[in-house]
């Protein structure tokens, strides 16, 4: 499935992923089957997200667009942040 790079640690190592089934958030770790292309927040990437429940981890990270959501990434970030207690 397709999905936006929320926020990564280093560009590919760890990603928080927002994946297009509106599930819980995905998370890649840098451990599973392929790197992730150096993706980083805003990139627009496809993963694999086996299984269901609240931690879902993402594989097969491929980089789609670099970029290609920087603007979404960015507003829904800041309304995030707005929205904190």
């Amino acid at each position: 499935m397709d999905g936006i790079v929320l926020w990564s640690d280093e560009p590919g190592q760890r990603l928080l992923i927002w994946c297009e089934d509106q599930g819980g958030l995905a998370f890649y770790d840098g451990t599973q089957a392929r790197p992730a292309a150096a993706a980083t927040a805003g990139d627009l990437v496809h993963v694999e997200v086996p299984g269901t429940g609240p931690l879902r981890r993402a594989r097969d990270v491929q980089l789609l667009k670099p970029g290609g959501a920087a603007m979404a990434t960015y507003l829904l970030l800041r309304e995030a942040a707005r929205t904190q207690p």
